[in-house]
């Protein structure tokens, strides 16, 4: 009976050893079965270029702190170059930590949803010191499996997962940036001396589907447009794909359609055809998580960008020294440059600069103070982010 219980241990280990072999070679395989072909996102940057002035962060690293070795598995929620925001975040710690023998870094892409639970348990038995988990969408996969494993330390980034002193978490708060572009696209649409700016007072609202992520960018976005002007409709389409671009652009022309001249769209990998649709229905789109100024030959005013690098590489700098702070949140904010606007270079110039709104870029700064020193609460999905910000250990 003992030598049966020792065969089967034996087998299950090399079980393991084989998922995480395979796994671990799926990392170099850039084809996307979750895109279903589709083009992907590339090259594309998360570094702020318009913030609060002044911004600054609360975190800190002292090059001369002795740290220990720490053994990192990534897990994806899809696989390298399907969300800019993730890609950043990854290329930040492989460059940060190029030249660092104390760590070593493991990444393991999920061709599909049905990935992530066994990639999660596989990193879980495979010796590591953190797993690195994008939990935007695989939030409750994560809880599941850091349950299973209450010794193995995890870290959740793009959502946020309490009341485990396992798990940490890094985030930014998308609401937040929606409730920017909902400024944004209220002041424009009434800007008729601008080219494509009609005299509707209507702004639309794409994403890709109707998830809590989906539906806590919503509620932002509503919330700043009705700061601006409560009179202002906002048409509003969910889809049911963020990597199908074709469905995208046809939900971007329906919005165009009836009356919209200007947009905010979630579309993930779809955003290329968000910014086609702009481009034949002569409307201008405010991206979203990441820099798509240049894509958009013009019809791109400004993105909404996070940096959810300096979170992430702050969570491992502080268990490398033994500060590992466990049912807490690491957060970028605008006044800590972890979340920002791109410049919109591009689209000031297709426009002319005579009738680039600097004035509301101006007010946008100060609108994003506002939220980040509490001034605005945005509007948030129901328990998206359990936790109260006055009593909870928070980072910035």
């Amino acid at each position: 009976m003992n030598k049966a219980k020792t065969a089967k241990k034996f087998l299950s280990a090399l079980l393991i050893l084989a998922m995480i072999l395979v796994l671990a070679a799926c990392g170099g395989n850039n084809q996307d079965n979750t895109n279903n072909g589709q083009q992907k996102i590339t090259d594309i940057d998360s570094s702020a270029e318009i913030t609060v002035d002044g911004a600054s962060t609360n975190f800190s690293q002292d090059d001369t702190a002795d740290l220990a070795d720490c053994k990192i598995c990534v897990c994806l929620a899809a696989t390298l170059g399907s969300n800019p925001a993730h890609d950043n975040v990854v290329e930040a710690f492989q460059a940060k930590f190029k030249d660092d023998p104390g760590v070593t870094i493991d990444l393991l892409e999920a061709q599909t949803t049905s990935d992530w639970e066994p990639n999660l348990i596989a990193a879980a038995n495979g010796g590591y010191d953190l797993i690195l988990g994008f939990t935007a969408q695989m939030k409750d996969t994560m809880i599941k499996v850091a349950e299973q494993y209450p010794d193995q330390k995890f870290v959740s980034i793009d959502n946020s997962i309490v009341g485990m002193d396992n798990v940490v978490s890094a985030a930014g708060n998308c609401n937040e940036g929606c409730f920017i572009a909902g400024v944004f696209c209220a002041m424009l649409t009434t800007r008729t001396e601008i080219p494509n700016i009609n005299a509707d007072k209507k702004v639309g609202y794409v994403c890709g589907k109707d998830t809590p992520f989906g539906l806590d960018g919503y509620l932002g976005f509503v919330q700043g447009v009705a700061a601006v002007d409560p009179e202002i409709e906002v048409i509003t389409v969910y889809g049911d794909s963020f990597t199908d671009p074709m469905g995208m652009k046809e939900w971007c022309l329906s919005v165009i359609e009836n009356g919209c001249d200007v947009m905010y769209a979630m579309a993930g990998n779809g955003v290329y055809g968000a910014i086609e649709a702009c481009q034949e229905g002569q409307a201008y789109l405010f991206g979203h998580d990441g820099n798509y100024d240049a894509a958009g030959d013009g019809v791109v005013c400004t993105s909404f960008v996070r940096d959810l690098s300096a979170p992430v590489l702050q969570v491992i700098y502080d268990f490398r020294t033994g500060a590992w702070d466990g049912d807490s949140v690491y957060l970028c904010t605008f006044t800590n440059g972890g979340m920002g606007l791109t410049n919109g270079n591009e689209w000031k110039e297709a426009i002319g600069e005579d009738r680039y709104p600097t004035d509301i870029m101006d007010a946008l700064k100060d609108y994003m103070r506002e939220v980040s020193d509490g001034t605005i609460i945005v509007d948030e999905y129901p328990d998206f982010r359990p936790y109260d910000r006055s009593t909870y250990s928070i980072h910035t």
